[in-house]
């Protein structure tokens, strides 16, 4: 994707009392990743038994007064915390744009609920920021409810790209075999944009 060696160098991001490391390509000090560890919410947001059935969801709806990183650092956060780390970061980095989940519809339409709160808390943090980068969001999972948009280099390129996260995460197919009776074979083919 990058067309670069997979060489990343580990920074520290700064932020007072919170454990995140800021992951930098080697050979494009433009692409870094910085990762919360945040526990996956569930569809609905109820959460796993694994992770205290917490998720954003609850952080961010109040039914929750804090959430713990899954990473075993102990690292927790607020709802206000973790909108000031995301601001934060976001004023440290300076983007030119900002892209989420869908900021627009809202907990329980058949999107993973994680979508939906990690939308809600970057636009806030947007929202608190003292740089203003272009937002946009991304429709989820009900993408494939409305017409294939993308023409086929698009496809390619999303496939592709797709396929290389793919054998990552077990959670979901990595081929165009394993993928065909699959809801991904669609999202592949779609792009929407709120």
């Amino acid at each position: 994707m990058a067309i670069a060696s997979n060489s990343w160098t580990e920074t520290d991001a700064g932020i007072p009392d919170k454990d995140i490391s800021i992951y930098t390509l080697s050979e494009n000090s433009s692409i870094s990743l910085v990762f919360l560890h945040l526990p996956d919410g569930n569809m609905d947001g109820t959460g796993f038994a694994a992770d205290h059935n917490d998720s954003l969801q609850k952080l961010w709806d109040g039914a929750i007064d804090h959430i713990t990183t899954i990473d075993g650092s102990g690292t927790t956060y607020t709802r206000d915390e973790l909108i000031h780390t995301l601001t934060a970061l976001i004023d440290d980095f300076q983007p030119d744009e900002l892209k989420t989940q869908d900021f627009h519809n809202t907990f329980g339409d058949g999107d993973h609920s994680d979508h939906y709160a990690t939308a809600f808390f970057a636009t806030s943090a947007l929202n608190d920021a003292s740089s203003h980068p272009d937002l946009t969001g991304y429709e989820g999972y009900g993408i494939n409810n409305n017409p294939v948009n993308l023409d086929a280099s698009d496809i390619e390129d999303k496939t592709n790209i797709f396929y290389e996260y793919a054998v990552h995460d077990q959670g979901t197919c990595s081929s165009s075999t394993g993928c065909s009776t699959r809801p991904e074979s669609g999202w592949l083919q779609r792009q929407y944009t709120i």
